[in-house]
């Protein structure tokens, strides 16, 4: 849930986390999005008087004038990169690559549209123009005994409104969805595993974005021995899913053993260990 927010998340935008622990007290860790240059190995695309770096399969914004998204004059010299957002008063399209085919897609868009970027406008494109089954309904696997986890029976058709009697979990492409004991309000697979894709979609693009930034951890600790490797951990594995991380504690005078497992974390392993 957490990454998929990162998706709504700009480079001046910072996203507060605190991790309450066992002890009466809690660590209080903020992350900060910092904007870092994308890899110099993505391909770049000339266009006009302007290199656009490309990422994922957008290969850039390009502007037209007269307001005119489809049929405007070409304005090559104000050609914008995949990650700046585009303003509603500018017009022109979107250029997103088609798979590895050498073919691109064009997304105009006329003066009047919400901010955009089209790196965001491509990554949609591509969830939709692949096989909506993929992230689409199988059926609604049917259990015994009103147990959404019970025994397999039968199963119903994706449209069929599944009623509070019957128990049971929607077989969606991008996982399991809906685990319903019986008593449960009416509905449909159709609409639990849309509801899924959806939350799928968001998570994947917060993965995009993510990459594309580096992220700084503040962190203040006291007499936190026993939930600190576990908050540790969580640090890194969240770095992890950025393009870099670094890590700032502070230890505010402990009486326990926080010092020393910081000590053997960040300072007799500082040389494996940079993002501290």
């Amino acid at each position: 849930q957490n990454i998929g927010e990162i998706s709504h998340m700009s480079a001046s935008t910072t996203t507060s986390t605190s991790i309450s622990t066992s002890t009466s007290t809690s660590i209080s860790t903020t992350a900060t999005a910092i904007t870092t240059p994308l890899p110099s190995d993505l391909p770049i695309h000339s266009q006009g008087s302007q290199q656009i770096v490309t990422n994922s399969t957008c290969i850039a914004w390009r502007q037209t004038g007269d307001c005119d998204g489809r049929f405007g004059p070409r304005e090559a010299d104000m050609d914008m990169t995949c990650t700046d957002i585009i303003n509603s008063a500018a017009s022109g399209f979107c250029e997103c690559a088609l798979g590895g085919n050498n073919q691109t897609k064009s997304h105009p868009f006329s003066c009047g549209h919400e901010e955009l970027t089209c790196e965001e406008v491509c990554f949609d494109s591509e969830l939709h123009s692949e096989d909506r089954g993929a992230d689409g309904c199988i059926s609604f696997q049917m259990t015994r005994d009103c147990e959404g986890a019970g025994k397999r029976m039968e199963t119903k058709e994706c449209f069929e409104e599944i009623g509070p009697d019957i128990s049971g979990y929607c077989s969606c492409h991008s996982g399991r969805a809906h685990v319903a004991h019986c008593g449960h309000v009416a509905f449909t697979c159709a609409f639990e595993c849309s509801k899924l894709a959806s939350v799928n979609r968001v998570i994947e693009k917060g993965y995009v974005r993510a990459k594309q930034h580096e992220v700084l951890f503040l962190s203040i600790t006291r007499n936190k021995e026993h939930a600190l490797p576990r908050t540790i951990d969580w640090i890194e594995r969240t770095g992890e899913m950025f393009s870099n991380y670094h890590v700032l504690m502070l230890e505010e005078d402990s009486h326990d053993n926080t010092p020393r497992i910081l000590n053997v974390k960040i300072i007799d392993t500082a040389q494996h260990i940079p993002h501290y």
